[in-house]
């Protein structure tokens, strides 16, 4: 069966408040089709943090972040552990821990994935491409779902068993269920950089 493919340009995502308020959000896609901030198995979105403040709690939720714009941010946890986060560097984290942000130089923007434990299992990784690198690709095997965010840059993807498809910055293409796909990734702008999230259902 042929994997069904969607390309969501980032000037389609609508601007909504964070679940606690504190900011702006803009859900780029989730799973079940519909599905709401407590109900949802997956979800990606882009942030944006305009001030120093706590993060939304999603209890039953692993979390991973990765700065995209701005001069970053520094997280901290009740117990007095912290970390900076570097562009373009996916970190982990757990939904329910209360979780503070301090903004380094003004605003930022971030990516977010969001996996429901024990309904979804899944990994979020960089690939960089320079202008006019090709790369050979299985894009989704075992995998239920392959999210491709392009961070940075500009990049084509050329499935084997799809149409090509161009990802300027913030532009996702979300690959569904499905046989094998192979393809390309080709960059084409200096420093193009692309996050991957590999999900596989658990029910």
């Amino acid at each position: 069966m042929h994997r069904p493919v969607r390309l969501i340009p980032h000037p389609s995502l609508s601007p909504m408040p964070w679940k606690n308020g504190g900011g702006v959000t803009r859900e780029i896609a989730s799973y079940p089709a519909g599905s709401g901030l407590n109900d949802f198995i997956w979800r990606i979105s882009l942030a944006d943090v305009e001030q120093d403040g706590a993060f939304s709690v999603f209890a039953g939720v692993q979390r991973s972040i990765v700065l995209l714009d701005g001069e970053g941010m520094r997280l901290r946890w009740d117990d007095g552990a912290r970390h900076d986060l570097q562009r373009y560097q996916p970190f982990g984290f757990a939904g329910e821990d209360a979780l503070y942000c301090a903004l380094f130089d003004g605003p930022t923007r971030d990516f977010n994935l969001m996996l429901r434990r024990g309904r979804v299992q899944g990994r979020l990784v960089r690939q960089d491409l320079a202008q006019g690198e090709s790369r050979r690709e299985t894009l989704a095997a075992n995998d239920d779902f392959l999210l491709a965010f392009c961070a940075a840059g500009s990049i084509e993807l050329r499935g084997d068993t799809c149409d090509t498809y161009t990802l300027n910055t913030f532009d996702t293409l979300e690959i569904g269920p499905g046989d094998t796909l192979c393809g390309e990734l080709v960059g084409l702008a200096p420093d193009s950089v692309l996050l991957l999230a590999r999900l596989q259902l658990l029910d």
